[in-house]
């Protein structure tokens, strides 16, 4: 009788701690991951100005996936993503410092117009160069004064605080 009554015994422990492991592997996949230091992270984003003038949107684009914590963002940005979960949205407010910079005034230069295309001889035109060591430069032309165009190298948006709106998709 006694072997009887430890083996429902045993039994009736091996039952405990099974359905307590089983509960305790739910609960741990029911807690959403995070974003943390090297977790895949994928959203949707988009960049506006003050003025609420959207600048770039992820909208019916590929959403971008990254490593947390892999510089492939702008520092403040990964601070602002830190903690958040899958189905979070936040909007994060970016200084020029915090994000594409000041207007550098060297980067503002004086090019003949001789020296580019027709179609480049007015204000707004978009221009490509490259230097010596082969690196691509895009600058908008923002000035014309007889025979010399003023090219602006600056980042479009250096100089101005924009505001990044996150949707967290999915952390892994």
């Amino acid at each position: 009788m006694k072997s009887k009554k430890s083996r429902i015994l045993l039994m009736a422990v091996l039952f405990l701690v099974s359905t307590v492991a089983a509960f305790a592997e739910t609960a741990k996949s029911d807690v959403a991951a995070a974003v943390s230091e090297g977790k895949s992270v994928t959203l949707e984003y988009s960049v506006s100005l003050a003025d609420d003038e959207v600048v770039f949107s992820t909208a019916g684009q590929e959403p971008l996936t990254f490593i947390q914590g892999s510089g492939k963002l702008f520092p403040d940005l990964e601070k602002a993503l830190e903690g958040m979960k899958a189905g979070e949205a936040k909007t994060v407010e970016l200084s020029p410092e915090q994000s594409f910079g000041p207007v550098n005034p060297q980067a503002i230069v004086d090019v003949e117009k001789s020296k580019l295309p027709p179609q480049a001889h007015q204000i707004d035109a978009m221009v490509t160069t490259t230097d010596p060591n082969g690196q691509t430069f895009r600058g908008r032309v923002v000035g014309l004064e007889g025979e010399i165009a003023k090219v602006d190298f600056n980042h479009p948006l250096a100089g101005k605080t924009v505001f990044f709106k996150l949707n967290v998709l999915q952390v892994n």
